[in-house]
């Protein structure tokens, strides 16, 4: 994987520039950036920290705030501060790189239909 952009729906101001477009590299997150990611976590829930422990493949927050550590890792001078102007749509389209983060790659040699990744469970039976 290598740098993508994600296209902005709105406009997000930072340091008085509107910017329409954020490169973000999934492979550029460190340990560094999910302990970031957990710190934020744990300020934006409070008091309620320890009621949203989750599994990280389920974690909705987790997702948005690694989504927006693979931003920042291409765009220093983004800040976590900057995306709580973030609203609407974009923030499904972050959450959804934060998503793929946890989902593993499927390896050349193996068609996706072959194998289902590790932890999901794919059920066939149609009801």
């Amino acid at each position: 994987m290598s740098k993508e952009t994600l296209i902005l729906q709105k406009p997000l101001k930072v340091n008085g520039e509107d910017l329409t477009e954020l490169e973000y590299d999934l492979e550029a997150i460190s340990i560094e950036h999910i302990a970031r990611a957990e710190g934020e976590k744990t300020k934006l829930l409070g008091k309620n920290a320890a009621a949203g422990v989750k599994v990280a493949q389920a974690d909705y927050l987790l997702h948005i705030l690694i989504g927006e550590q693979a931003i920042i890792a291409c765009n220093p001078k983004i800040s976590t501060e900057d995306f709580k102007r973030v609203s609407g749509y974009d923030i499904v389209q972050i959450a959804a790189i934060g998503t793929r983060f946890f989902i593993p790659p499927t390896s050349p040699q193996e068609k996706p239909s072959e194998k289902s990744p590790v932890g999901i469970v794919v059920n066939s039976t149609a009801q």
